[in-house]
């Protein structure tokens, strides 16, 4: 056995990873697809899950146990609370508290939709035998423990620490180069965790504001670059008040393949955010990510300016579109454009009525 091993070529780890990355899609789709058959998406299920296994949770707790942002866990709450699902309730150990509680309703749902759940899942992994799984959660669980060491390996704080302040201007300014000559001007940073760029973007005299839905970094970027403005927050949950506030938006590395049809939310909504002449700059790591953005910024209304690859490991290649004509913000009611095959809101709730053959929609 031995020997074979040996012997057996190396498969690279890039096509580890495309394995792993289409058995998980289809393996979620599976469990999606069960637990919609119950009525609820994948948010709802989470949050009945927790409060099932965990019992009554503050709104903030529930919020952490099921990574969403404070925006995000109150819209899935109200939602489950209209539905008679869940109730808030005061702590009793602090009034100003809201606890969020299971009603009956609510436990005999998802009950029935765990043992169902429990049934799918049984099903999918019924191609393999016991050893095989014991394998294979073994070798996952090693696999995912690497990964992690590598994250913690190259941290943002490494990353500055190992490369200094100095190179940072340089290591960006394939950005600071793409960015509106006009001054001032407002830089909307998507996505930007700890905000490595920050320093550079600063020293090229724009205005920054980082937007991550990761505590934690976007905390770390605050206390770092303090002239800056950071919100902890879902990009795809961006206020409509932020219309026509920024002169370039930059998304660096956006977890496409991860989160697709949320990504493609927010390049939806990213005109509404430009002031006129604005523009949209995206660097990507792969060619398969750079088609992606390419297509999603054309359903978006935005025309190719610039597209370059990039003699570099971690971002290899860069997009930018401008919109060709936008006019400025002002008090009329400019008609909302969603990306087409996009078909309902993800709140659920009451918003506009929409042609999904040309993605405009009305009140």
């Amino acid at each position: 056995m031995a020997a074979n091993e040996q012997d057996a070529p190396l498969v690279p780890g890039v096509h580890v990873w495309m394995v792993l990355w289409k058995a998980q899609r289809s393996l979620q789709a599976h469990a999606l697809h069960q637990i919609a058959s119950f009525g609820l998406g994948i948010t709802d299920f989470a949050i009945l899950e927790v409060l099932h296994s965990k019992g009554p949770l503050p709104v903030n707790t529930l919020g952490q146990k099921v990574m969403l942002t404070s925006g995000s866990i109150s819209l899935g709450i109200d939602r489950l609370e209209k539905d008679g699902l869940l109730e808030r309730r005061p702590a009793p150990d602090d009034k100003r508290v809201k606890t969020v509680h299971l009603t009956p309703k609510g436990r005999e749902l998802i009950e029935r939709a765990l043992v169902d759940h429990q049934a799918a899942m049984e099903r999918a992994v019924s191609i393999l035998g016991s050893d095989q799984r014991a394998t294979l959660v073994d070798l996952l669980r090693r696999l995912g423990l690497h990964a992690e060491e590598l994250i913690r390996e190259q941290s943002p704080a490494a990353v500055l620490a190992s490369e200094g302040r100095v190179a940072g201007s340089e290591r960006f300014a394939h950005l600071i180069a793409r960015i509106p000559p006009e001054r001032p001007v407002q830089v909307l940073d998507l996505g930007c965790s700890e905000c490595l760029e920050g320093e550079a973007l600063l020293a090229a005299g724009v205005g920054l504001t980082g937007v991550d839905q990761d505590e934690v970094s976007i905390r770390a970027a605050g206390r770092r670059l303090p002239n800056a403005t950071f919100v902890c927050a879902d990009a795809a949950e961006l206020p409509d008040d932020w219309r026509g506030r920024f002169g370039m938006i930059l998304i660096r590395r956006p977890d496409l393949l991860a989160q697709p049809e949320r990504w493609r939310l927010v390049f939806g909504r990213l005109s509404g955010w430009l002031s006129a002449g604005g523009r949209v700059v995206v660097t990507t790591v792969s060619a398969g990510e750079a088609y992606l953005v390419a297509q999603w910024l054309a359903e978006s209304g935005f025309d190719m300016t610039d597209r370059e690859e990039l003699p570099m490991t971690d971002e290899a290649k860069i997009m930018v579109g401008v919109i060709s004509a936008k006019p400025a913000a002002g008090n009329e009611k400019t008609p909302q454009t969603l990306p087409k095959r996009v078909v309902k809101w993800d709140d659920n709730e009451a918003g506009p009525v929409c042609d999904l053959e040309t993605g405009k929609c009305s009140d």
